[in-house]
Order: C-alpha cells, then sequence, then structure tokens
C-alpha cells in the first residue's frame, strides 16, 4: 500500500508499545531501520478504459457503498482519482471534492482516496500500468482489485492506445454492476518522447 512499511518482524500484541522516529521504528520482537524508498506513483506504460463509462457512476453515491475492509465503491472511486492523477485529462476530481468524499468512509478508506488523488497508488496497480499484469490486481482482496480495476478505466484510454486484453467483471454492489474493462499499452507518443 502507498501508507504501508514492509518489514519482516512479527506483528506484535495488540495494546504492545511501538517506538517511530529517526529513522526507524522499534518494538518488542526488533527494530526496523530506513531502507530502500519505494516510489507509490507508478509509471504507467499501460492503461484502462471500463465500459460502461463514467456517465452511468457517480462517485458520490459509491463512497462507503458495498462489501469489503475497504468498501468496493470506494476501491472504485480510489481508481478513478489515480486514473485522473495519472493520466489527467477531463477528470471531475478536485482537491475539495477528495476531501469532501475522505469524510464520508473508513479512516483507511479515506487515507487511500487522497493517496489516490496524488497518484500514490498500491503495488498492485502498479504491476497493472507498468507491466500490463491484471493477476495480482484481480486477486488483491476479496473485491478491492476489481473495484480499483474498474475505476482506473472510469477516466477512459487515451486515444492512440493500442488494443490490448478485455476482461467481464460483476461488481457487487447494490444494484450489481457487470462491467467490460479493457487494458491497452499506451502509444510512444504517451511516454513523453
Amino acid at each position: 500500500m502507498p501508507n504501508g512499511l514492509e518489514c519482516e518482524l512479527s506483528e506484535p500484541a495488540p495494546q504492545a508499545p511501538v517506538w517511530v522516529g529517526r529513522g526507524r521504528l522499534e518494538c518488542d520482537f526488533g527494530t526496523v531501520h530506513l531502507g530502500p524508498l519505494w516510489d507509490p506513483r507508478p509509471l504507467p506504460r499501460f492503461t484502462v478504459s471500463t465500459h460502461p463509462g463514467l456517465p452511468s457512476w457517480s462517485l458520490e453515491s459509491l463512497v462507503g457503498k458495498g462489501p469489503g475492509l475497504t468498501p468496493l465503491g470506494d476501491d472504485v472511486v480510489a481508481g478513478y482519482l489515480g486514473a485522473c492523477a495519472l493520466f489527467g485529462g477531463g477528470c471531475v476530481a478536485g482537491a475539495e471534492l477528495v476531501a469532501s468524499l475522505a469524510t464520508q468512509t473508513t479512516s483507511l478508506s479515506g487515507t487511500l482516496l487522497q493517496l489516490a488523488a496524488s497518484g500514490q497508488l498500491p503495488e498492485v496497480a502498479h504491476r497493472l500500468l507498468e507491466d500490463g499484469d491484471a493477476g495480482p490486481i484481480l486477486s488483491w482482496g476479496a473485491t478491492s482489485g476489481s473495484g480499483f480495476l474498474a475505476g482506473l478505466g472510469l477516466r477512459g484510454a487515451p486515444s492512440g492506445s493500442s488494443a490490448g486484453q478485455r476482461l467481464h467483471l460483476l461488481l457487487p454492489l447494490d444494484p450489481p454492476r457487470h462491467l467490460t474493462v479493457e487494458i491497452r499499452e499506451l502509444s510512444i507518443r504517451h511516454f513523453g518522447v
């Protein structure tokens, strides 16, 4: 996750003391020192297009809705916000909207929405956008990956993208959403060359 810390320490017991500062995290099981940094903002070589597209969705009505630790609707919105931050062009998200959406859901989801709005995405989204590999995102959580994938495509693929793979998804929202996503490699002109 863009707001996570990966280490090899065992999970401390609930309510166990943890100290953070001076470039380290310390608990009863050991110390984690600052290691290699990971850039949570991917460098996309692939893009996603979701059908039906944005006109059939309302971002505000999705937040906090659906199953999951991060509600499925939040995952869709986070994907959309991430695509807006990475690709720009006609997105309906501003700082006020993101702040408002973040207050309408869990604190974890609110944080992920704000991170996505600045282009900071989970590692599984990097695999999709950088390598075109949909496997990791589709196996992420019970519904999070499918929701995030659908949201990434709500912005639509830039023109000039090559044909790619097509996937059919069913999002268990109320009502359920049947949709198709297309994953396409970006043309050379989208790489800033």
